[in-house]
């Protein structure tokens, strides 16, 4: 049974009870439980918790110990090291904060029952820290020693080579908005709702990332074929160097395996043109190509503008491609060497494509 504690004038606990709520609050005890031992209000608990000892008395005297808080931080911090294996690669037994409190509530019936607020305190006491889980394709067994093979090769490339290296890929775009998901309102207002629809216009395009130029074209609707990327894009794409008067063999185009970019009649006409391949691109690598970031930018920006039918949507992705600066494309396409080298470290992993200043090599 517990004394019920007197409090000191506007709602300031006194040195027992500020020693008592301490205790109970290490070994998990929830703040309405404190409230309701103290007899008292869990706003007037938690502003005791937040403020240091009451008086001179108390700060002399030596912090409440309790082994109970200890113990469930040693069970705590190997259950969050617990791996598990599944089809999509090692992952975490107990991922979240309230996997990780029934889990332990379950396995140690002796310790008292915890919330998933417990258990975030407690693992920041044990200095570990959320971070976001990257997220990529799905791998197979045999991509990983494929992506260490193709990063190794690309790091010996001569350094005139990947200057002259061209990204290439398509994109769809819709007019769907992916923005912030949240939103401060006022009491008595509420979030306003983000609106998907399912047979949204949409744009497919495809671009060319270079560091001396960027195109980009409109496909047509329907299924992209040999002969439907050889007459929309590639045909396109040599006619508007030839303008620029860039010489095509000084091009190195990447492309992905998709099957209309690897066919024979696609090859040939690069063949003939005099423009040459990046060979033996990985499957299922979008973070190693830059310009995967870039069409990231560019949907970020024409969220905000809000487009209401494919012919406005094709014209604020033109838009945005058109704005986005020298210094920009520049910074991406200086990352891939660093990119490549990440993923080696990684042992052909997936690998996060943010880089700083210092892991940039300036070509």
């Amino acid at each position: 049974m517990v004394t019920k504690v007197v409090f000191a004038v506007q709602g300031r606990f006194c040195d027992v009870a500020w020693h008592l709520s301490k205790t109970w609050e290490d070994e998990g005890v929830a703040i309405k439980e404190i409230a309701r031992r103290l007899d008292s209000s869990p706003s007037v608990v938690k502003y005791n918790l937040c403020r240091p000892k009451p008086s001179a008395r108390a700060r002399a005297l030596p912090p409440p110990q309790s082994n109970v808080g200890a113990r469930r931080r040693r069970f705590l911090d190997k259950l969050v090291q617990r791996v598990v294996r599944t089809s999509q690669g090692p992952r975490r037994a107990f991922p979240s904060c309230q996997a990780l409190a029934r889990e332990l509530n379950r396995t140690h019936p002796d310790l008292p029952d915890v919330t998933r607020h417990t258990i975030r305190r407690d693992l920041r006491k044990l200095r570990l820290r959320a971070l976001k889980c990257q997220r990529g394709p799905k791998r197979l067994p045999h991509d990983p020693s494929t992506r260490m093979r193709a990063c190794k090769l690309y790091l010996g490339l001569p350094l005139r080579d990947i200057k002259r290296l061209a990204f290439t890929d398509t994109k769809y775009f819709d007019t769907n908005s992916r923005g912030t998901q949240y939103e401060w309102c006022r009491e008595g207002q509420y979030a306003g709702r983000i609106l998907r629809e399912t047979w949204c216009p949409r744009v497919h395009v495809w671009g060319v990332l270079h560091r001396d130029f960027r195109f980009i074209v409109r496909l047509s609707p329907g299924k992209l074929t040999a002969d439907s990327f050889k007459r929309q894009c590639l045909m396109p794409l040599a006619a508007f160097l030839t303008g620029k008067n860039h010489p095509l063999s000084s091009v190195i185009l990447q492309m992905d395996g998709e099957t209309a970019m690897n066919a024979e009649s696609a090859s040939k006409y690069l063949e003939t043109k005099g423009f040459r391949i990046l060979q033996d691109w990985p499957a299922r690598s979008p973070e190693l190509s830059p310009i995967e970031n870039l069409w990231a930018i560019i949907q970020r920006r024409v969220d905000l503008r809000g487009p209401n039918d494919a012919d406005e949507l094709w014209r604020m992705v033109k838009e945005e491609w058109e704005a986005i600066s020298d210094t920009e494309a520049r910074a991406l396409l200086d990352s891939f060497p660093a990119r490549l080298k990440r993923c080696v470290a990684a042992g052909g992993s997936t690998i996060a494509t943010k880089f700083k200043k210092s892991e940039r090599m300036y070509l």
